[in-house]
């Protein structure tokens, strides 16, 4: 499955926005099922995600060409989502977002392009992934689904950008 969703968001322009959509469907369920059921220990484990960006963000927005610090930053950012769905308990919704960690991670360098289009930076990213964490380390359902669906809304605006 992970293949076929790569296939369709390399190959395809609108690709990119059909993951969008689908990850609008399966996140704001997945942090609502987070924030229900999250423990200590599993909220170390979204948090410890959200710190490996926000130390890959102070090197990330000074130098702007550094690959490897932007893979860095995606691979923490496809990690806080995978960690979430984790936590949601639900075993379909964790392999689906394991089918689809390879197309995240490609359509999070060319958001990235687009929220600099948009005068945005990493920093902005790094506030709407604290946003989510805080409601779901709070059990606050309705406001982690919110959250969720501003920080994917603001992803496909970062998309048409480019």
């Amino acid at each position: 499955m992970g293949e076929f969703i790569a296939f369709i968001v390399q190959n395809d322009p609108k690709g990119v926005f059909d993951l969008v959509e689908v990850r609008m469907s399966l996140e704001v369920q997945s942090v609502g099922l987070a924030a229900r059921r999250a423990t200590r220990p599993a909220i170390a484990v979204i948090e410890s995600t959200l710190q490996t960006m926000r130390n890959a963000t102070w090197t990330l927005d000074e130098t702007e060409t550094n690959e490897n610090t932007e893979r860095t930053f995606h691979a923490a950012d496809v990690g806080f989502h995978e960690a979430i769905a984790l936590v949601s308990g639900n075993r379909i919704l964790i392999s689906l977002f394991e089918a689809m960690a390879q197309s995240m991670q490609h359509s999070f360098f060319m958001s990235r392009r687009g929220r600099q289009l948009r005068g945005q930076t990493s920093a902005d990213t790094i506030m709407s992934h604290q946003r989510i964490f805080e409601c779901i380390k709070a059990g606050d359902v309705p406001g982690a689904e919110a959250a969720m669906r501003v920080h994917l809304t603001d992803a496909a605006r970062d998309l048409r950008a480019i």
